[in-house]
């Protein structure tokens, strides 16, 4: 699941099984007034993996991007698509695809800044990447492999936008557009006998830093020069 918060209030949602079924439920405080577990996907594909994101200044419209699909109980694997859907203060939401390209689409991660939405996630072995800047979201695919099971994370500022991922050898790389120009660098120590996922991404005027976990190490932080 995940959860938002400002002003003192939040937002969760997260995954439920309703029988052998993945559902969506949230509970708020965010608009005044707390309200419990309310169930928000009643879909016959499961719906899991929710990310959420604000919307500054306003906190309205909320920002929901979720996983639909996957394999279910005695079933093949099927094809998993991105949702993204905007709520309300009332708790409702209206929902369309984001990403249904490929087979499998999943872990996503998103930001609000201003009126556009960033996201990235993980497509068919590559991390992805897409805003709607232009007024339609338009992605990238990274030609670093990307382990299938590590959320990547992205992260803006001074209108530099990041992409993080955990590489296929097991280290944090990240992605950075400059000026619609894309470079990217490994960003966890090389010489680590542990595998190192990414689970952070933090940007600060124009840079970021990139914490990842070494299993049965630590947690480093590696800010750009």
């Amino acid at each position: 699941g995940d959860v938002v918060a400002t002003g003192g209030q939040w937002w969760a949602v997260w995954t439920e099984y309703v029988g052998t079924q993945l559902e969506l439920f949230q509970a708020y405080t965010i608009g005044g007034t707390a309200h419990g577990r309310q169930r928000i996907t009643t879909n016959p594909l499961r719906d899991w993996g929710p990310t959420l994101a604000l919307t500054p200044g306003s906190t309205f419209p909320l920002n929901l991007i979720w996983v639909r699909g996957g394999p279910e109980a005695g079933q093949p694997e099927t094809q998993t698509d991105l949702r993204r859907g905007l709520g309300n203060a009332s708790g409702t939401w209206s929902s369309s695809n984001l990403a249904t390209l490929g087979f499998s689409n999943f872990w996503p991660d998103a930001e609000v800044v201003g009126t556009t939405t960033y996201v990235t996630w993980i497509r068919d072995g590559r991390a992805m990447a897409a805003d709607n800047q232009s007024g339609r979201f338009v992605s990238h695919r990274f030609n670093t492999p990307a382990i299938p099971h590590g959320r990547p994370r992205v992260a803006v500022s001074s209108g530099i936008v990041y992409a993080g991922w955990t590489a296929t050898v097991n280290r944090a790389f990240v992605a950075a557009r400059v000026d619609g120009v894309w470079t990217g660098a490994f960003a966890s120590p090389a010489n680590l006998p542990r595998a190192q996922l990414l689970v952070g991404l933090v940007p600060n005027t124009g840079k970021a830093t990139a914490l990842s976990i070494s299993f049965g190490s630590r947690l480093y932080a590696t800010t750009e020069t």
